[in-house]
């Protein structure tokens, strides 16, 4: 096999670990949602805490496999370190944000459901900035596996 099939093997495998595998449980919440509504579409059909959460988790594998890619290469010049640390910086950033969204969505769902419903307006903008923003990590994840050839251990 060429080094290049394998790099692509490898590139694959990675997306597949770090960014496919954690994205599994928001469909298939949706579809178990689907189905219990009679197949009816709705607005909750996916949870935008479920959303937030897997995005946070992805964000911090994402951040661990930049850090055991840089033990991997010690040869690194000092604008690639810094590349590396902004990246892992970004990272961090998106993975706290996207932690607090959930910690906030099931706070405002908890308290929708005791009794609290001036709270659904604010709960359903937030549920709405989940749902918008996501694109802007998926961006992020891309950029940074192909800048830094984040590639998984096929051996």
């Amino acid at each position: 096999m060429s080094m290049r099939a394998m790099s692509r093997r490898s590139t694959l495998a990675w997306m597949l670990v770090h960014v496919v595998f954690p994205l599994i449980p928001v469909p298939i919440e949706g579809v178990l949602r689907l189905l219990a509504s009679d197949n009816q579409f709705r607005l909750d059909t996916f949870s935008a805490s479920t959303v937030a959460l897997t995005w946070g988790l992805i964000c911090l594998f994402v951040n661990q496999s930049l850090c055991a890619n840089g033990a991997e290469t010690p040869e690194i010049n000092d604008a690639d370190e810094d590349d590396k640390r902004l990246a892992c910086t970004l990272m961090n950033m998106f993975a706290i944000v996207c932690f607090v969204c959930f910690g906030a969505c099931v706070t405002y769902s908890a308290l929708i459901e005791h009794g609290h419903r001036d709270l659904v307006r604010a709960m359903g903008t937030l549920e709405a900035l989940v749902f918008s923003v996501w694109p802007i990590p998926l961006t992020a994840v891309l950029m940074i596996q192909r800048s830094f050839r984040l590639r998984a251990s096929l051996a």
